[in-house]
């Protein structure tokens, strides 16, 4: 079966032939996806390994990726990272929606809700993703984030949940689980750990992995106070 990853390219996924044919036949559609409660990761313990200690840095700024069996039918990838900056600022910057997103994969304008839909999210914010090609694809993401240990002046184990909560039926699933803990034997160094699904018309771990790193570089920019580009839509 043939699937589309979050990097979208429709022009470069499929001839225009083929793509205008399944557009004309009515193949694609746009559909609400239930969000399941909870924030705990899918999988335990997550399967990539840390970035490997160099020149006495126990954890360098870095991500690493673990390719894993389909769960159910999903592209399932682990990864793991460190940023060299405490909790509380790599936690403000987990929650900046600009964050979360890879602004080489979509179009604009990428929005953020002034506030969830009711019916579609129950998170802290909700984000719609555009991507303007030979047609026209919309989605809607919620995003869960909770303080699990700790509180939020004083972090010590986060979790964030994102799903794919409406939008073009290419994507079947779309979700991802964030947990940041600070590093037990530095505490101004803090730990990501990463879990990714997708479930689309073209998907694999090749097009996940671009967008963790795109994701994992901009929470790490931003802890560190470095303005992300390009500006918001």
């Amino acid at each position: 079966m043939t699937r589309v990853g979050p990097r979208l390219s429709l022009l470069g996924l499929w001839g225009l032939g083929v793509l205008t044919s399944a557009v004309v036949s009515g193949c694609f559609d746009t559909t609400a996806t239930p969000f399941p409660s909870g924030l705990e990761p899918w999988e335990s313990p997550n399967a990539a390994a840390w970035p490997p200690p160099i020149d006495g840095d126990p954890c360098p700024e870095t991500i690493t990726f673990s390719r894993r069996p389909e769960l159910g039918r999903s592209t399932n990838v682990h990864a793991r990272a460190c940023i060299h900056a405490p909790i509380t600022e790599v936690w403000r910057a987990i929650r900046n929606p600009q964050t979360g997103r890879d602004p080489s994969s979509s179009s604009p304008p990428f929005i953020v809700l002034p506030e969830p839909i009711a019916e579609e999210c129950d998170g802290l914010y909700q984000t719609q993703v555009h991507v303007d090609d030979v047609v026209d694809v919309d989605f809607r993401i919620c995003w869960r984030h909770e303080v699990i240990e700790g509180t939020d002046e004083a972090p010590l184990l986060t979790a964030s949940r994102w799903q794919k909560v409406w939008g073009t039926t290419i994507l079947t699933t779309l979700e991802g689980s964030l947990v940041a803990s600070p590093h037990p034997d530095d505490p101004s160094l803090t730990r990501l750990e990463y879990q990714y699904h997708l479930d689309a018309l073209l998907d694999g771990p090749e097009r996940i992995e671009p967008y963790l790193q795109a994701i994992y570089e901009r929470t790490r920019d931003d802890a560190h106070g470095v303005p992300l580009l390009p500006a918001d839509f």
